[in-house]
């Protein structure tokens, strides 16, 4: 997600600002394949590297890294719960509504992966989610 995001970013900012890969690594004194790499969702920048280019188009970190539209301002209701099931018990962790990955823990503000706002005002009305998918609807392997 972190790759897809900051490449769909970085070539919007090329087409925005008018200029190539070789333009926008030069004036951020990166080198271009390593522009290119991360266009290209092969390397990920360093922090150095992503200061760099925000400096340089006067941007901020969240304009590069999350997806377009997201707005981690908004607190959203979390709504669904995920059982996971750990050996001899089962374990229950809220799904965030930003990005449907589950939180280590309950009633904090932002979620531990995309910085979205949480909101746990109707967390007991949470919907369970199922813990595996029912026997009718998987795909057997027919040999």
């Amino acid at each position: 997600m972190f790759k897809d995001n900051l490449s769909e970013a970085l070539l919007k900012l090329i087409e925005e600002k008018n200029i190539t890969q070789e333009k926008l690594a030069e004036a951020c004194n990166l080198s271009f394949r390593y522009v290119n790499k991360i266009i290209g969702r092969k390397s990920a920048p360093t922090i150095t590297s992503l200061e760099k280019i925000c400096s340089t188009y006067d941007i901020t970190p969240n304009e590069l890294l999350l997806p377009a539209g997201f707005d981690k301002t908004e607190a959203k209701p979390v709504t669904q719960v995920k059982p996971i099931n750990t050996g001899n018990r089962t374990e229950y962790h809220p799904v965030c509504p930003h990005c449907g990955k589950l939180l280590k823990t309950e009633n904090i503000a932002f979620c531990n992966y995309c910085s979205g706002k949480l909101s746990w005002q109707n967390y007991s009305k949470a919907t369970l989610l199922p813990d595996k998918v029912p026997k009718a609807n998987r795909k057997e392997n027919v040999k």
